[in-house]
Formats: structure tokens, sequence, C-alpha cells
């Protein structure tokens, strides 16, 4: 499935979706995709392959597979991983991706607890499936499968906590100019009262 993210055709597409419990032994690969592909181990255990290297992965862990980076993978034969994944491509995937944390120098990752992410990925899926302009939630839900991801790994923001008020705050604002915002409401956005 493939899809053009807010009629910016190019921009973000949302390329892969899908959830799987794999069978002892299953393998994918080598081969290169021309998306940026990520998957989250759920469950089991397995092994990824990429660029040169070898690395065992389990439960509450992802891998990144950039675009055209020869990757395969394969799942543990006593324990094989569930996972779930998302592949996405345009013009907005690089940033995407370094917000949410992740780097091909770095291909393996943690990604934190698997329900929210499962809820997000079946989410996405029923969306997909069901509503009129179903690309608009598989896009909706990958922004907020990274913003998953990045929970756990996306590096801390440097600075003082005040900051990131700053940067909330003017967000809030900006989005409730045409309405207009009081000082109580912003403050109670960012739980400071």
């Amino acid at each position: 499935m493939s899809l053009d993210y807010g009629g910016l055709p190019g921009q973000l597409r949302v390329d892969a979706l899908g959830m799987e419990r794999c069978a002892p032994g299953h393998r994918y690969g080598p081969a290169a995709r021309e998306y940026t592909l990520i998957h989250c181990v759920f469950s089991g255990k397995g092994e990824f392959f990429a660029d040169g290297k070898r690395y065992v992965l389990g439960a509450g862990q992802g891998f990144l597979i950039c675009p055209r980076m020869l990757a395969s993978y394969r799942a543990d034969e006593q324990d094989p991983w569930t996972y779930g994944w998302m592949g996405y491509s345009g013009a907005l995937t690089a940033g995407l991706t370094a917000r949410a944390g992740l780097r091909r120098e770095a291909p393996v990752f943690p990604v934190g607890e698997a329900a929210p992410l499962v809820e997000i990925l079946r989410r996405a899926q029923e969306e997909m499936a069901g509503l009129r302009l179903g690309e608009l939630g598989a896009a909706g839900g990958l922004l907020r499968f990274l913003g998953q991801i990045g929970q756990y790994a996306a590096p801390e923001q440097a600075g003082p906590p005040q900051e990131e008020y700053l940067r909330k705050a003017a967000w809030y604002i900006q989005s409730k100019l045409e309405e207009g915002v009081g000082v109580e409401e912003v403050a109670g956005y960012l739980g400071l009262c």
C-alpha cells in the first residue's frame, strides 16, 4: 500500500504496514528496499543482519532498514519473534527518522513495551481498510509509531527544561491563535497548575 500524505505528493508515503507471529526459523532477505522500514519486536527473539554486522534482538527492541540497505533477518528456532513494521518514503522521511532518534549507524534501538505499538499498528491497519481516506489514517499512525519509538530511542533534548516548556507553549499558542488563549490555559496544557 502506498499513499501521499496531505496532498503533498512525494512528501510522505506509507509503503508497508503489518504485524506477524513468525514461524520458527522464518527468514527474509537478503534484500534491499527503496523505502525506510522499521521493525519492532514484541516477543521472542531473532537475528538481524545489515551492513556486514549481526545483531541479536528480543522483545522491546527494534531495527531500522534504510533505503538500499542490504539486510536480512531470521526468527529464532526455539523462541521465534512476533513483530510489527511500518515502511515509509518521501521527502519527510529523513527528518522524521532522525527526530525519532533512529540512525543507520546504530540500526538497533529500544522501543519499550509492545502494547502501545501493537495498538498503533492495529489502528493504522483498521483505518487503512475502513476509512474513505484511510491513507491519511495510516500516515497518522506512522507519526504516532515514530513518536512512540522516539520516547525510548531519541536522545534527551539538550538544554534546561525551560526550553522544552517554551517550545511546547509556543506550539500550543500557535495552534490556538484564532480562538485566543489565556495564560491559565497554557499553564494547564503544560501541567504547571
